[in-house]
């Protein structure tokens, strides 16, 4: 079972052409511009020439869908894709698209009114409550941001489609790549303390717009509910807020289910960005009743839920910004520490959000290579690490007690 299942190509039409385009140049081919035609050369084929695709330079033109159409052909073979699957990847080649199918739709192949308004509410409720924590990992909120509610605006219904009744939502990639950065471009200065060296990084650290982490959010959260399904543990999902389902999104999952037949979730990412790691290959999920279930019980678990704080002692080693540093205001810095993890002795980079005299503590650290102490509270984002409710940051000096716990 694939998420293109039930899926057409109705609507991949000459409007899409920019986006085939901007694809092959994705995928590396080369491009020759001609008066009436663009020619596209790829890679090579079994006797050692390269392959080559033609468009009409005119997207009005009377051939343009003839030459597509044996485009997405061409590419559906080299790429060993079904052709459905490259035509949704061209067409929303700068969205992402979240898909809720619905699998057994009777005779009727349509779904009752009452489900139809419960899954696009509890969507729209999804996409708020991922979008909240990613801007503040949390067990459970009570009530959303204004910046939730703004950037819930931007993303889009998209087609529904007959037979195994699908629905989409689309995220467009509207915000750039983060980036975080290091004032040094190495550890030249004598360092504060002996061992420093070992959490030394100095090259820049990129992370995924707001948009994609949202999205990978809900997907994480899929896995999350299934893997805690299989090992019959609630514990599983509380545990893991950070980078998966907080209590509102368990919540809202739970509405998308439909009493009258399974229900399956997927997503097609936009080619125009990687694939986190731990996504890689993850088409489609499909949750058992049990697993709606125990999302209900661990919303109301999270909202008595209390994180501890913790101590960190580490290295501040990148930073970035989308305000003036040293304006006023709370929000819109961040650094990146070096910490090493007590229960695993690993060395991990945990993002901190700072105020802006935070922020000044932690350039004076940076320049020096000094340790710096703060207290919060840690969670686990994906593959990354926050540190929420950051407080108490100083420089520790040779005479501190800099034991990195």
């Amino acid at each position: 079972m694939s998420v293109f299942d039930g899926l057409h190509t109705a609507s991949f039409d000459r409007r899409y052409m920019s986006h085939l385009i901007a694809y092959l140049r994705l995928k590396g081919w080369d491009q020759r511009e001609y008066p009436r035609w663009t020619e596209f050369y790829g890679e090579e084929d079994e006797d050692g020439e390269p392959l080559m695709l033609v468009l009409p330079r005119n997207p009005n033109s009377p051939e343009t869908q003839d030459y597509m159409d044996k485009a997405v052909e061409l590419l559906s073979a080299l790429y060993n894709e079904p052709e459905i699957a490259i035509a949704w990847r061209v067409q929303h080649f700068h969205s992402d698209v979240l898909v809720v199918r619905n699998v057994d739709t009777g005779a009727w192949s349509s779904i009752p009114l009452k489900v139809a308004e419960q899954q696009v509410s509890g969507m729209k409720n999804l996409v708020q409550w991922s979008i909240q924590s990613e801007s503040e990992p949390r067990p459970y909120f009570y009530g959303p941001t204004s910046r939730g509610r703004r950037l819930v605006d931007q993303f889009r219904f998209g087609h529904t489609f007959p037979g195994s009744f699908s629905l989409t939502l689309e995220a467009p990639i509207l915000h750039s790549i983060e980036l975080f950065v290091s004032h040094n471009s190495g550890p030249d200065q004598p360092p504060l303390l002996p061992d420093v060296g070992a959490y030394i990084v100095t090259e820049p650290v990129q992370r995924a717009p707001i948009e994609r982490r949202v999205i990978e959010r809900i997907m994480r959260g899929l896995m999350i509910t299934n893997h805690a399904v299989a090992e019959s543990s609630l514990d599983v999902i509380i545990s893991e807020y950070g980078s998966g389902f907080n209590g509102n999104m368990c919540t809202s999952f739970a509405r998308l289910a439909n009493n009258t037949g399974p229900v399956e979730y997927g997503v097609l990412w936009s080619p125009k960005l990687p694939v986190a790691d731990d996504l890689q290959g993850q088409l489609s999920i499909r949750l058992s009743d049990i697993g709606y279930t125990m999302l209900r019980e661990a919303a109301e678990e999270m909202k008595r839920r209390q994180p501890e704080e913790k101590r960190i002692v580490g290295i501040v080693t990148h930073f970035g910004s989308n305000v003036p540093p040293l304006s006023e205001g709370g929000d819109g810095r961040q650094v990146i520490i070096r910490w090493m993890q007590e229960d695993t002795n690993r060395v991990i980079s945990l993002l901190v959000p700072l105020n802006k005299e935070q922020y000044v503590v932690a350039s004076e650290a940076h320049l020096r290579w000094a340790y710096v102490e703060v207290w919060g509270i840690v969670v686990r984002t994906g593959p990354n690490y926050r540190l929420l409710d950051a407080k108490s940051m100083r420089i520790l000096d040779e005479d501190s007690d800099a034991e990195t716990t």
